[in-house]
């Protein structure tokens, strides 16, 4: 047994203490460390010690210039229309599908002229500087020698005041920086936009996720003839992010305990081509450890690069994934009761009754009750569904709004569908999206299924994935 000094254990503890409390860097559970951005700018990660990311997320600042903004233009720099509609919506004087269309409507008109303010800026390279109190490098700010954006949507923007989804993406700034002079192994950054936001990190390439690293974060089966893990990076409008250097170097997979199990060269798998669409747009560089047996926890390890997330090398490490998906299908069951003995959330089969249609939504294929088909006529799959519909804040055509206005009052809609169209004993699936039409695609979820269990069969057995039907004697995947 190995055994520590006194004086060894108390400096290894206040190690500790100092990074958790390091104001460049936070320490995770999991041995890995993140940028500490308190300072404006949303993130930033490590490519490898040449290349950055620095992500920014301007959402909240458009759309305090575009309140701001729009109250000088209608409100004579007094009424706030942003509030002004919001309370009109809440006391009921404005129809419920109209706030999200105004809140729409203000964000379209007013965004070409207060984005440009914020996002042309990080066009320019001297916008950024990087800086660092311990390499000497940095001891004075340097700027990228080239850069590279991407506007990407993280989701939709929810509306301030109700925290609603109303109908814009929410874009956010990735910016790629390539740094005059390489980055020094455990030395901490700071990174400052022109506009006075900052954010810092920790460069330790055993400590430092890099976001050019590819290993499955679900794992490796132990046993499993080729195991790979990848070494890639997209940098928007610079393109491809070469690493010619990784060629001459070896990569480690090291265990949670910092062992390094097994190593390997680094070999160039794919070169990016000058085709109006390439496939992968990446210079994609190979990290073989197939002849790797050991089990754990581990991470891939490339010096000047980094390392990966971490991963479990098993012979069970499919078991989780596979159940968890197993239970989410099942909770999404539609046309079937779910019991409450395994699920918190039991509901009664729902959904029973389906239309044919041309569309998978409210659409005018579908007749009124005098049997006409205008764009005014308003179908669903059964009554609980018109329910659901006129409870949405949803704006749409003339038939939405009529259910707006005068929720639960035409039930007749429902009920005088028309019949013919009526597919009997047709229910079932899941509920995709929350939707629940009954699209022909759907079945491709059936097909994986049974697929899957004739891959092999001998491993889907009963009672696996604790469901209703467990213990009938058949495979849960089947059931």
């Amino acid at each position: 047994m190995r055994h520590f000094s006194l004086p060894f254990l108390l400096a290894a503890v206040a190690c500790c203490l100092h990074a958790k409390a390091d104001p460049y860097y936070n320490t995770t559970p999991h041995g890995f460390v993140t940028a500490n951005c308190t300072g404006g700018i949303t993130d930033v990660y490590v490519v490898n010690s040449e290349w950055l990311c620095v992500v920014n997320d301007f959402m909240s600042n458009y759309w305090t210039d575009i309140i701001e903004t729009d109250k000088w233009a209608f409100g004579g720099g007094i009424t706030n229309r942003y509030a002004k509609i919001y309370q009109a919506h809440l006391s009921g004087a404005a129809p419920a599908y109209l706030y999200p269309l105004q809140v729409v409507d203000m964000h379209d008109y007013w965004m070409p002229v207060v984005r440009p303010g914020y996002d042309l800026s990080l066009n320019a390279a001297g916008f950024f500087s990087v800086s660092s109190p311990d390499d000497p490098n940095f001891a004075t700010p340097r700027t990228p020698s080239s850069l590279g954006r991407f506007i990407n949507s993280i989701g939709q923007w929810r509306d301030w005041q109700n925290g609603d989804l109303v109908g814009f993406p929410h874009n956010v700034n990735f910016s790629w920086i390539k740094l005059p002079v390489s980055l020094s192994n455990g030395c901490r950054y700071a990174v400052r936009l022109g506009n006075g936001m900052t954010g810092a990190f920790l460069y330790d390439e055993d400590r430092t996720i890099s976001w050019a690293l590819h290993a499955n974060q679900v794992g490796y089966l132990d046993w499993a003839p080729e195991k790979y893990a990848y070494l890639g990076a997209w940098g928007g409008t610079f393109g491809p992010i070469p690493f010619p250097a990784v060629t001459n170097r070896r990569f480690s997979i090291v265990s949670a305990a910092g062992t390094s199990v097994f190593s390997g060269p680094i070999t160039l798998r794919y070169m990016p081509t000058t085709a109006a669409v390439d496939r992968i747009g990446e210079y994609v560089y190979e990290m073989d450890f197939s002849a790797c047996r050991a089990t754990g926890t581990f991470y891939v390890s490339v010096p000047g690069v980094g390392r990966s997330w971490p991963f479990r090398i098993g012979p069970d490490v499919y078991g989780e994934p596979f159940y968890m998906v197993m239970k989410g299908l099942y909770q999404h069951r539609s046309g079937f009761t779910v019991t409450s003995n395994r699920l918190m959330w039991a509901r009664p089969a729902g959904h029973l009754k389906t239309h044919r249609s041309h569309c998978g939504s409210v659409d005018q294929d579908w007749a009124d009750a005098d049997g006409v088909r205008t764009s005014d006529s308003i179908s669903f799959f059964d009554q609980a569904d018109a329910e659901i519909w006129n409870l949405r804040d949803i704006p749409g055509d003339t038939n939405f709004a009529a259910f707006f206005e005068f929720p639960f009052s035409r039930p007749e809609w429902v009920e005088k569908l028309d019949a013919a169209r009526l597919m009997t004993n047709c229910y079932g699936g899941w509920y995709d999206a929350a939707d629940f039409d009954k699209r022909p695609y759907h079945l491709q979820g059936a097909l994986s299924l049974v697929s899957t269990y004739k891959l092999n069969a001998g491993a889907m057995t009963d009672g696996v994935c604790n469901m209703d039907e467990s213990g009938n004697g058949v495979p849960d995947i089947l059931d």
